[in-house]
């Protein structure tokens, strides 16, 4: 009987033991999750923010290709991808005719409009899946390739995104929040 009336209290430590640990568990597994869901928008955002600057080089080089081709064929109209993304104003126009046009190339529209249909915003999955990751990695890494290849061509150099990390596995990249 003295045995059973001493039992609890040797169990106490036990007992608090087990209590901290899963307490500690449930905290830690929804910490993860927050950090997790915070960790996949901050990717998914540099992901789309290097596309979209991508994409955006491939217009404008775009553009510059097709006002070489009106300056030697006298011609004022622009392709339907220049029109899109053109109509923003005077400031979008006036920049655009300051800048240079690109010489006629077939190689080098061929690259243009290849960088331009990896980059467009219809074929980059949104899915949150592995397989549309990796999609969207490959799509950056063959964009930024291309985008090399042009900017070498056109005699610009090739400026590399503020996202220095290339992969999600890759962290060597990123600074600890505190």
């Amino acid at each position: 009987m003295a045995d059973d009336l001493f039992d609890d209290v040797l169990d106490i430590e036990d007992q608090f033991y087990k209590e901290g640990f899963d307490a500690g568990a449930a905290d830690g597994t929804h910490a993860g999750l927050v950090e997790g869901k915070i960790f996949g928008i901050e990717k998914g955002y540099d992901k789309a923010l290097e596309l979209g600057r991508l994409h955006g080089r491939a217009l404008v080089w775009n553009h510059r290709l097709r006002q070489g081709h009106f300056a030697a064929s006298g011609s004022s109209n622009l392709t339907e991808t220049t029109e899109s993304s053109a109509q923003s104003g005077t400031d979008l126009s006036n920049a655009f005719s300051a800048m240079p046009a690109l010489p006629k190339s077939a190689r080098l529209e061929k690259n243009v409009e290849s960088l331009l249909s990896l980059t467009s915003p219809k074929h980059v999955p949104t899915a949150n899946d592995d397989e549309s990751v990796e999609k969207v990695e490959d799509l950056i890494m063959k964009a930024t390739n291309k985008a090399k290849i042009v900017s070498n061509t056109v005699g610009e150099p090739h400026e590399t995104s503020i996202a220095t990390v290339s992969s999600i596995e890759d962290s060597g990249g990123l600074s600890a929040r505190h």
